[in-house]
C-alpha cells in the first residue's frame, strides 16, 4: 500500500545495543528493515529481526506485508504490517512463492500441491490442496492476477515402460480448500524421458510432448489473467524449437505449435516470453532474436530484432529461487511492456529500444543511445506507470 517501505541494508544487528546496526564489512551479509510513513515522511527504519542473511536476499510484497526470500534454509518468511508493528511467519516448508506474494507453495517428494496463505505461514493448515492422483511434480508458471497453477507430470505408460507428460492445471476455487485441476489435452504419448529428438509427436499438429526433461530450462508463461499459456522446448535441432500456445477460455487444448529457430552459434542461450498487459501480443526472445506473435489471429510471427543484449538460459533452482525460477516471467526484465500495451523496450547492444506497437502489427522502433554494461543493464529501465483515476 502507501504506508510503509520495506528494504534490506549492509547492517547487522548490534549484540551490545539493542535495536542499534552496525555495518559488515567483512561478509556483506543484509538485513531486512521497514519504516512507515508518516506526516512527515518515513520514520526510523526498524529491523525486522535479529536476523542477517547473504546478498541474494530479495524482498517481494503485497497489501499486508512482504516476503524476505533468501537462499538459507528456512529462507523464506512473511512480514506482515500492521499499525501495531509488524510480526513474521515462516515459510520454511515452502518451495515457491506466488508472483501476487498472496501465498507459497509446496510440492515437497513432488507429492500434492499445497498453497498457504502468506500471513498464515507454513505452520498453519494449508489454505488449499490438490487430490490425491493429481500431484504437481514440476511447478511450470504461476499466473500473477489470478492464482493459477501450471505443472507437468511424467504418466506412465501401457504398458509401463515409457511415460508421457501432461499438463495439469490448477484454479484456487474461491470458498473450498480443494484446488480444481484440469489436464491441457492434446498431448501425445512418446516417451517424455526420451533425448529430444527421438519422438514422433515433435512433427505432429498441434499436440504437445512435453514432461519433465523438455520442461527443464525451457521458458513458460501464464498471462497475467491465466486465460494464456504459453510453453516452449528447445535443442541444437532446428525442428526441436516449438513455441505452444494455448487459449484456456476456449477450453483446456492448443491453439498453435510454431517451429523457430535459436540460432546455430546460441543452442544455450536464453528463451524468454513476455505478454502485453492486454494480452493480445507475446514477445518471444531466443537468443538475441526477437519476434511479435498476435495472439487474436493465426498471422505468422514478426521479426523485430536479431541483436538483444545476450543473456545466460533460466535455471531452475528453486530453492534459491522461489520466485524467479523459468516459468515466472513476471521476473523477466529484458523485455517491458508499458501499462497501456501500447510501447515496449529491449535493450541491443550500445541502445536502449523503444517500439510502438499502437498500430500493431505495423509498428515503429525508437533506439536510444544508452551505455553498453551488458547484464547490469538488464533492469535498469522502466515505463512512467498509468495514471491513477
Amino acid at each position: 500500500g502507501n504506508s510503509y517501505v520495506a528494504f534490506h541494508a549492509e547492517l547487522f544487528p548490534d549484540g551490545n545495543n539493542p535495536g542499534q546496526f552496525l555495518p559488515d564489512p567483512v561478509f556483506k551479509r543484509r538485513t531486512a528493515f521497514y519504516a512507515a510513513l508518516g506526516q512527515q515522511g518515513f520514520a526510523a527504519s526498524n529491523g525486522i529481526a535479529d536476523a542477517t542473511y547473504s546478498a541474494g536476499i530479495q524482498l517481494r510484497s503485497n497489501d499486508d506485508g512482504f516476503f524476505v526470500i533468501t537462499d538459507q534454509s528456512p529462507g523464506i518468511f512473511f512480514n506482515q504490517l500492521s499499525s501495531t508493528g509488524v510480526y513474521a511467519v515462516s515459510h520454511f516448508d515452502a518451495s515457491f512463492v506466488a508472483p501476487s506474494s498472496r501465498y507459497s507453495a509446496s510440492n515437497s517428494d513432488h507429492a500434492m500441491l499445497q498453497l498457504f496463505g502468506a500471513e498464515d505461514g507454513t505452520l498453519s493448515p494449508p489454505a488449499a490442496t490438490s487430490k490425491t492422483g493429481e500431484e504437481c511434480p514440476m511447478l511450470l508458471a504461476w499466473a500473477q492476477g489470478t492464482e493459477r497453477i501450471a505443472c507437468v507430470a511424467d504418466v506412465p505408460n501401457t504398458p509401463l515402460t515409457t511415460k508421457h507428460g501432461v499438463i495439469r492445471i490448477f484454479d484456487l476455487k474461491p470458498n473450498t480448500d480443494t484446488l480444481g485441476m484440469s489436464v491441457l489435452d492434446d498431448f501425445c504419448t512418446d516417451d517424455s524421458n526420451a533425448p529430444i529428438g527421438s519422438g514422433s509427436c515433435s512433427a505432429t499438429q498441434p499436440r504437445y510432448n512435453y514432461g519433465t526433461v523438455r520442461a527443464t530450462g525451457n521458458a513458460r508463461a501464464f498471462s497475467a489473467s491465466g486465460r494464456r499459456l504459453a510453453f516452449t522446448t528447445s535443442s541444437d535441432e532446428a525442428s526441436e524449437n516449438v513455441l505452444y500456445l494455448a487459449d484456456l477460455n476456449k477450453g483446456f487444448a492448443l491453439d498453435r505449435k510454431l517451429i523457430f529457430q535459436v540460432g546455430a552459434t546460441q543452442p544455450s542461450a536464453s528463451i524468454d516470453i513476455v505478454y502485453s498487459p492486454n494480452e493480445n501480443i507475446l514477445l518471444l526472445r531466443r537468443g538475441s532474436a526477437l519476434t511479435m506473435h498476435d495472439l487474436t489471429s493465426d498471422a505468422a510471427p514478426i521479426p523485430v530484432s536479431q541483436d538483444l543484449v545476450a543473456s545466460p538460459r533460466c535455471i531452475e533452482d528453486f530453492a534459491k529461487q522461489p520466485d524467479g525460477w523459468c516459468g515466472n516471467t513476471d521476473r523477466v526484465a529484458a523485455l517491458l511492456w508499458s501499462a497501456d500495451s501500447k510501447l515496449w523496450a529491449f535493450r541491443s547492444p550500445g541502445k536502449l529500444n523503444v517500439v510502438n506497437a499502437n498500430q500493431f502489427p505495423y509498428f515503429e522502433t525508437f533506439p536510444l543511445n544508452a551505455a553498453d554494461c551488458g547484464q547490469r543493464c538488464t533492469s535498469q529501465f522502466a515505463f512512467q506507470p498509468s495514471p491513477v483515476h
